[in-house]
């Protein structure tokens, strides 16, 4: 008999099935192509074989996307298998993606006839797809998590054959329709950022913990109208009495970004490890993988408006300045950020009118008005969903019943 398993794809995980209650479970998290995909499957995979420890969870991406060389790290069994992007392409590279997801079609079914889980969770991007397709055509119990207040074309093509869809926000089950059964869960964060204290955050980054501190991020590619605002601002905040800024550039725009600080004297400019420095008052980073300590030190963020990023600021309970991404396919940026807006738990400023000087106000305003930015904090804080991964879990769990 022929290995059912797709070629080149599998990594060290948990062998083996295990038992919970009493009953074999097995599950197949799925999702990827950017953080905001990967990271809410880890947390549930991580939580999952928390409260079930014997389980056998496996977590199927693309064999060329970012999950493929984040997952092998965590511990969790991965495969890979193929697939592409349809949306907005030109057309010769929409067949190419067509041709790609029909093979991980293919490839996801031997796979989950190979697995037979009980259960599969799929979190968006082309490389959910196939697993998810797949799972739903051979019966397999299929749970969907949106982290968007408008799903992306994934999870809004998948979600006919699913049998239950996690939302964020209350109303956004609106965009999958009538026949939907949906349940709103919130995003998934890493335990770490619900656990750092500001002390921890302060000491860990060496800030002064009699300052305010400004974070600024732009994302896991980073954001060119934010960077430059945030550069033109700095002058600002170079007074003892003002902000410190921590400043999460993004790794394409960091060497541009501090060069520009060199040429317009802010500092001295000290380097620091790779990918950081210290100008004037601001940290700067390349990308901040412990970014808890960050948020926890935080008295304020600016930032982009991914769902992660909203799970993150709301789960801390912080008020944010949010600008929303052009860039991105959809509008699930705008809508994000007008959830938190419409609370009172940001202020929502267009790309196009973000600059420096419109920066230096907004954050002067702000943190100059504790009641005000108490409120903010406040309505922040009723947004978020500490809970989002338990919910999920039980979830899963709920799915997979008794199947073995």
């Amino acid at each position: 008999m022929s290995d059912p398993r797709p070629q080149g794809g599998r990594t060290r995980g948990r062998p083996g099935a295990a038992r919970a209650g009493g009953r074999r479970l097995r599950a197949v998290v799925t999702g990827g192509g950017t953080g905001g995909h990967i990271y809410p499957a880890l947390a549930v995979a991580r939580r999952l074989l928390e409260r079930v420890p014997q389980a056998r969870v496996t977590y199927v991406g693309t064999r060329d996307g970012l999950e493929a060389s984040l997952i092998p790290g965590s511990g969790i069994e991965f495969f890979g298998i193929q697939a592409g992007g349809l949306a907005r392409k030109a057309p010769a590279e929409a067949a190419r993606g067509l041709w790609k997801m029909g093979a991980g079609l293919v490839q996801a079914a031997r796979l989950l006839r190979w697995l037979r889980p009980a259960v599969v969770l799929g979190t968006g991007g082309y490389a959910s797809a196939p697993v998810v397709a797949a799972a739903a055509w051979q019966g397999i119990p299929t749970l969907l998590h949106e982290q968007n207040a408008s799903p992306g074309w994934a999870n809004r093509f998948l979600a006919r054959w699913a049998d239950l869809v996690a939302v964020p926000f209350p109303g956004a089950d609106r965009a999958f329709g009538p026949r939907a059964r949906t349940l709103v869960t919130g995003n998934p964060v890493r335990p770490e950022i619900l656990s750092a204290t500001r002390e921890e955050g302060t000491a860990r980054l060496g800030l002064d913990p009699a300052r305010p501190t400004l974070l600024v991020m732009g994302g896991s590619r980073g954001a060119e109208r934010v960077n430059l605002a945030v550069a033109q601002a700095l002058p600002a905040f170079s007074d003892p009495g003002s902000v410190q800024v921590v400043w999460v550039t993004g790794s394409r725009y960091f060497p541009a970004m501090v060069a520009r600080l060199r040429e317009a004297g802010i500092g001295p400019v000290e380097a620091g490890g790779e990918g950081s420095a210290r100008a004037g008052p601001a940290l700067v980073f390349s990308f901040l993988e412990e970014i808890w300590w960050a948020l926890a030190a935080a008295d304020l963020v600016v930032a982009r408006a991914g769902g992660i990023t909203i799970a993150e600021i709301t789960a801390r309970g912080l008020p944010a300045v949010l600008v929303p991404s052009p860039h991105v396919a959809g509008p699930h940026q705008r809508e994000n950020a007008a959830v938190l807006g419409e609370a009172g738990a940001a202020v929502v400023v267009d790309d196009a009118e973000f600059d420096g000087p419109f920066l230096v106000r907004l954050v002067g305003e702000i943190l100059g008005d504790e009641p005000r930015r108490r409120r903010m904090s406040e309505a922040s804080r009723a947004l978020g969903r500490p809970d989002a991964t338990d919910r999920l879990v039980d979830a899963l769990l709920d799915l997979a019943g008794g199947r073995e």
